[in-house]
């Protein structure tokens, strides 16, 4: 990230000519150039050449765009300044607009920070006639102050906030298909946006090839939409310790690096969408409410959590997963919990895809099963599993494959199901396999283990406990076992073309019905 950081200050800095005079850094680099501190001290030397400050009170009738135009491009301002700013260096008349409709005189470095405590200088722009921003590789910094604009960067730009209390209080709804824009702050088309210690309260938007960097800063939803974070089209999105009040979302190459942040979701909706997309977190804490809809949905993604802190209550899935591989490592900083309830769907709903669980304990409720699994993959290493509701605690079936390893314990409840058939605790079905290494499994009043269907189980060193007495494996329909280490007694039950092998000492009790090989 310091590196993007730096080649787009290179840039900008690169770029910088002053309005007046025309001049222009005395070192402009391109991409694949070889820069010396001598050549970037030089630009820094210029640049420091170039800043005209001023003071502008709003208040007494001055302002910014007056200060602009007569020269001055570092401005402390005071009071309530009215009418937006933007950097640019660039004839507008080519794009059909004239300098007069421009909010200032081209500037293509302007700093303005308020010279009040507690951020109270403001920049409002109720008339609304032009955004503000930063556009063609130029560069805006705004600091302790409040500002009531929308603000694009664009091409190539920079737009730095640092201590902003940020809110579009001129909302105007400018469709775009399913995608409406309201009150938003964007980057887009190469462009950078640096967030600190600020509070916003806008849809935060990063497209085509740009970068968003967010610290220390709360970012809250508007009235119109819950969504917060919209990053797509080869966009990065950069966090920390930052608390995400609403919805996000990433798509098409958007890439999501977090460290110590916090997503707290309310919606009817996804809480959490990632489409063709990659997130890589570390110590975030999820608290997901989706009251119809799954809580987080990915799809053709890549997912890794380390050490995250989870709570999620969902109508349907609380993890939603198609095309795509999710890795969990709760390690031994593991600091909170890791919660999820399906109130009416499978807890953890996976086609095609992979989860890779390890060092974690998990508390799942669900009305069907915490771990629905098709043409799909579960791998646990040292994992609690807690199911306190639901069928099963896994359901695997059309080619799935899951791995207990390394100490893995999982515990079901009480089937409270209706029928006389009561479904195993862990479940393969349609020519899906289960091995279980070095792990246990607990069921109450239903079989352990359940395969069906052309399924295998494989076991060593499993340990399976059933607190009602009854057998602990059921066998059917072309599905077998294959023990291949252990000392525990086990009791099987089969129903049609079922068999086990026994390659161990346990001492096995199996119905008339099972074929032993």
């Amino acid at each position: 990230m310091k590196k993007i950081f730096g080649l787009l200050m290179i840039l900008a800095i690169g770029s910088i000519s002053h309005a007046s005079d025309n001049r222009s850094a005395p070192n402009v680099f391109s991409s694949g150039s070889t820069i010396s501190s001598s050549q970037m001290n030089e630009n820094f030397n210029f640049l420091a050449s170039e800043i005209k400050e001023r003071d502008v009170n709003c208040n007494n009738g001055e302002t910014i765009s007056d200060a602009i135009n007569e020269g001055y491009n570092s401005l402390t301002i005071y009071g309530t300044c009215d009418g937006g700013v933007v950097a640019y260096m660039f004839d507008p008349v080519i794009y059909g607009v004239s300098f007069n409709q421009m909010l200032n005189k081209p500037v293509s470095y302007l700093i303005i920070k308020g010279g009040e405590a507690n951020r109270a200088a403001v920049i409002q722009n109720t008339a609304a006639l032009m955004e503000s921003g930063a556009m063609q590789k130029s560069f805006l910094e705004l600091s302790n102050l409040t500002f009531n604009d929308s603000l694009n960067a664009n091409a190539g730009s920079v737009i730095l906030l640092n201590e902003v209390n940020y809110e579009v209080t001129n909302i105007i709804n400018v469709s775009n298909g399913d995608d409406p824009e309201y009150g938003r702050l964007t980057s887009y088309d190469n462009s950078f946006i640096d967030i600190k210690d600020s509070i916003i309260k806008a849809e935060v938007k990063a497209s085509d090839g740009s970068v968003i960097n967010i610290q220390d800063t709360t970012i809250n939803p508007t009235e119109q939409v819950d969504r917060v974070v919209n990053i797509k089209r080869n966009s990065v999105l950069k966090t920390d310790r930052t608390t995400l009040n609403g919805r996000i979302n990433f798509s098409t190459g958007a890439v999501w690096y977090d460290y110590k942040s916090t997503v707290n979701c309310t919606t009817d909706y996804s809480c959490i969408s990632v489409r063709a997309s990659k997130i890589d977190v570390e110590d975030t804490r999820l608290n997901l409410i989706s009251n119809s809809g799954s809580a987080f949905y990915g799809k053709s993604s890549y997912m890794n959590f380390y050490t995250p802190v989870v709570d999620c209550v969902s109508e349907y899935s609380c993890f939603d997963f198609q095309d795509s591989y999710l890795d969990i490592n709760l390690s031994n900083n593991y600091e909170g919990k890791f919660e999820v309830t399906s109130n009416n769907g499978d807890s953890f709903n996976l086609r095609v895809s992979t989860i890779n669980l390890r060092d974690a304990t998990v508390d799942c409720s669900s009305s069907y099963a915490c771990f629905n699994l098709t043409k799909s993959e579960l791998f646990t290493e040292n994992v609690n599993l807690n199911i306190t509701s639901g069928i099963n605690g896994v359901y695997a079936s059309v080619g799935s494959f899951v791995e207990f390893n390394s100490n893995t314990s999982l515990t079901c409840p009480e089937n409270t199901s209706g029928s006389s058939y009561k479904e195993g605790c862990i479940k393969t079905s349609n020519n899906s396999n289960l091995r279980i290494n070095d792990s246990s499994i607990s069921s109450n009043n239903s079989w352990a283990l359940e395969s069906q269907w052309g399924s295998l189980i494989q076991c060593n060193n499993c340990n399976l406990s059933r607190l009602d007495g009854g057998e602990s494996v059921h066998l059917n329909a072309n599905s077998g076992l294959e023990i291949g280490s252990g000392s525990n007694n086990l009791s099987v039950e089969c129903g049609m073309n079922s068999f086990f092998a026994n390659h161990s000492g346990m001492q096995i009790s199996a119905s008339d019905s099972c074929t032993q090989f």
